[in-house]
């Protein structure tokens, strides 16, 4: 049996964010895309950027928002320093006469990813058809390596084995770290693991946040005590 898992990784929405404008039919899609930014001490932008190459089209649109964003920086001593941090965006593409419209799920400051490594799909699990989204409470150091990670208590309720296999995969992930005046922050952070199975209807990997409204889906990480934090209410915005 073939199986295949969606992890944290912004690919296959990527990929998959292309062919919205060429859809003939009404096509909803969502893409998450990551971007490095450093704050001033005041909070002002000094430099952002994109690894993304899939779907340059979006890039001036989304850098001409997110300039217009309010941040603060983090703090070492209580004073604002210089930082650097990550910045992870949810989008939903849909359709329009004029070719599509771009509408902010989410936004979230903090650490993303550095190392991923693959989980293994528990064969009893694939052969009895479980899907699911696991969300896990991950503890990191300031250098990124994983120290702690356990189900997070308000999370999508998936089979316990998907849980255990998303729990041994992400112990041997790291982090990129945010860097406030020089140091590099430990921190902790909210990951999602979606499994899926090849020739199923694939399971909604989009778990809504309690606490914050917003969803959390597979390619996106969720600190949870960011350093340089988003003061601007952008969610549901259309750009």
């Amino acid at each position: 049996m073939r199986t295949s898992i969606a992890y944290a990784s912004a690919v296959a929405f990527l990929l998959l964010a292309s062919a919205v404008i060429e859809a003939k039919e009404p096509t909803l899609v969502v893409l998450s895309v990551s971007w490095d930014i450093s704050l001033d001490a005041s909070g002002n932008i000094t430099k952002l950027t994109t690894d993304d190459e899939q779907v340059p089209t979006v890039h001036a649109r989304l850098e001409k928002a997110i300039r217009g964003w309010h941040f603060s920086p983090g703090k070492v001593n209580g004073q604002p320093m210089a930082t650097e941090s990550h910045l992870s965006i949810s989008l939903e593409f849909k359709p329009v006469a004029e070719g599509y419209e771009m509408r902010l799920l989410g936004a979230a400051t903090g650490a993303y990813y550095g190392k991923l490594a693959s989980a293994h799909y528990p064969t009893e699990a694939a052969r009895e058809g479980k899907q699911g989204e696991v969300v896990l409470l991950v503890h990191y150091t300031g250098t990124g390596v994983v120290t702690d990670v356990a189900p997070y208590e308000d999370g999508p309720k998936a089979d316990a084995r998907l849980t255990h296999a998303a729990m041994a995969s992400v112990k041997k992930w790291t982090f990129a770290t945010e860097v406030v005046g020089g140091y590099s922050m430990a921190g902790v952070a909210l990951v999602p693991v979606c499994f899926t199975l090849s020739g199923r209807t694939p399971p909604p990997c989009d778990w809504k946040n309690p606490a914050t409204g917003e969803s959390l889906s597979a390619g996106q990480a969720v600190a949870l005590n960011p350093a340089a934090k988003l003061e601007t209410d952008v969610i549901g915005r259309v750009l």
